[in-house]
């Protein structure tokens, strides 16, 4: 069965962006490129002539990953979820959030599933908030300009359905939310704002050494409050 492949590419870079990006085996044949594996295996950083990005395959997760690992229903290219991210990030950028750049999408149709990547601009050394806290790097200001972060993303009605503190990195001193996969406009409702800043104080839960402290109760107090600033 023949494979329809849809390239989406950022109009700035649609000239540029070639359709082996997409491909590891492309980068590991190539042993001047400085290839940096990132995750679990989904996503590598690359220098290409349009500066250093990340490209990201879409894998599944839980118990249905031991069935397809990387194959999803297929409903329509713009329905993929790389189709999504990429429209998704466009149009937060767009709205003057803090997102990575989407340069380009791929999908690939095989019949009735498909598989797809994505391609952003990486964010020059970036540090998840999930290490600072485990280092104890965090101070109490950091921790409130997350929450006024987040704050914005929901005042703005987006979705994130991963929050964690490992999906919040800190570049040159800008907060950022990455990894929007199934992420979504919403109406504004405190109760989903609610819900996605407890799974958020789950992770740092997780992440926080030495174990939970007043430092670290007054860190996520002050966190909490920004987020819970007034829309």
């Amino acid at each position: 069965m023949t494979i329809e492949t849809q390239l989406k590419t950022a109009e700035p870079y649609a000239a540029f962006v070639d359709p082996a990006w997409f491909e590891r085996a492309w980068w590991l044949k190539r042993s001047q490129v400085n290839l940096q594996g990132l995750g679990r295996g989904g996503a590598f950083a690359v220098m290409t002539p349009l500066g250093r990005m990340v490209i990201k395959h879409y894998h599944r997760g839980g118990l249905v990953a031991k069935l397809s690992r990387d194959q999803y229903f297929f409903q329509g290219f713009a329905r993929s979820r790389s189709a999504r991210e990429f429209a998704l990030l466009e149009s937060m950028r767009a709205d003057g959030l803090p997102v990575p750049e989407p340069i380009a999408a791929r999908t690939e149709k095989d019949g009735i599933t498909y598989r797809c990547d994505l391609i952003t601009r990486e964010l020059p050394n970036a540090v998840a908030l999930s290490e600072l806290a485990r280092a104890g790097a965090a101070d109490v200001e950091l921790w409130r300009r997350v929450g006024a972060t987040i704050q914005r993303f929901h005042a703005a009605g987006i979705y994130h359905d991963d929050l964690n503190a490992q999906n919040i990195l800190i570049s040159s001193g800008q907060i950022y939310l990455i990894d929007f996969d199934r992420g979504k406009r919403k109406n504004p409702e405190r109760s989903w704002q609610d819900a996605n800043v407890a799974r958020l104080l789950r992770s740092i839960r997780k992440n926080v050494q030495p174990p939970w402290s007043q430092a670290t109760e007054a860190n996520v107090q002050a966190l909490l409050s920004a987020c819970r600033a007034s829309i």
